[in-house]
């Protein structure tokens, strides 16, 4: 019914490697179960392959106070075969002090007309996010292996703001529902 992440229990070998080169610890949290499902036939042989995603945007968080960052995974699994692509370009105005460059981010929540809302444990909770990176001359964005259905997608300047364990305000824009089928590589560019 679902599949956890977990990491070997000697703390001392966990950490992160900051800008500045510096090791931080790493504490980890156990973090909830990737829903999965398959059925394997009585007295039969049976394989699937299951694609696990672990969104490290909405999994770390620094806890600035401790110099320590925690790492509770967020994870979401599909069927390899039916897995799909939401992918395309972001234009959206920025406001002062904020810039596609340093904090581009692409939230994608699950069902239509979703009022977009960062990882933060209360209401609506992203399904997954991608950077907004630079790339001959356009910001574009990918999100990988997703299951078929009905989706909102929203970009934020203000994503390098994230942290999963506070309320942001990342101010969406471009806001736009989208239908994915299975297998189906979809652009969708993101504007004002």
């Amino acid at each position: 019914t679902g599949v956890r992440l977990l990491f070997d229990s000697d703390d001392d070998t966990h950490y992160v490697i900051d800008e500045s080169g510096d090791e931080l610890p790493l504490i980890q949290v156990e973090g909830e179960y990737a829903a999965m499902d398959y059925t394997v036939e009585e007295d039969e042989t049976s394989s699937e392959g299951l694609t696990l995603t672990l969104d490290l945007r909405q999994s770390l968080s620094f806890d600035s106070d401790n110099q320590e960052y925690y790492l509770e995974p967020v994870l979401r699994s599909v069927s390899a075969d039916d897995a799909g692509i939401i992918e395309g370009t972001v234009s959206i105005d920025c406001s002062s002090g904020d810039s596609l460059l340093e904090g581009g981010a692409v939230y994608l929540f699950q069902g239509e007309d979703v009022i977009p809302d960062d990882r933060d444990g209360i209401g609506t909770e992203p399904y997954a996010t991608a950077d907004a990176t630079l790339s001959s001359g356009e910001f574009t964005y990918a999100l990988l292996d997703l299951p078929e259905g009905d989706y909102t997608l929203a970009a934020t300047c203000r994503g390098n703001e994230e942290d999963p364990t506070e309320n942001n305000a990342l101010q969406f824009s471009g806001t736009t529902n989208v239908q994915l089928d299975a297998e189906e590589t979809l652009t969708i560019d993101l504007s004002e």
